[in-house]
């Protein structure tokens, strides 16, 4: 789980990268559609980088991007 400059909270799973707002409260999950890699990834093997880059081990080794230029798809979840 790693914390972005914005304060987002972001978490590795076995179908993509979850993304928790903390704005707005909304879900949104990150795969292959949104240009990552890979769309498993590791428990406990994240990090951020200095840069604001976040790290996430996979199957398929290391994947590296940066939370504020990934691709934005539609929410998954939102306050009612």
């Amino acid at each position: 789980m790693q914390l972005d400059t914005k304060g987002n909270i972001w978490l590795g799973s076995n179908s993509g990268l979850i993304k928790f707002s903390s704005q707005n409260h909304q879900i949104q999950k990150f795969d292959q559609e949104q240009g990552l890699a890979n769309s498993e990834f590791n428990s406990d093997t994240s990090l951020t980088l200095l840069d604001g880059r976040m790290v996430y081990g996979s199957p398929k080794g290391l994947i590296f991007f940066d939370p504020l230029k990934i691709k934005i798809m539609r929410p998954l979840s939102s306050p009612r």
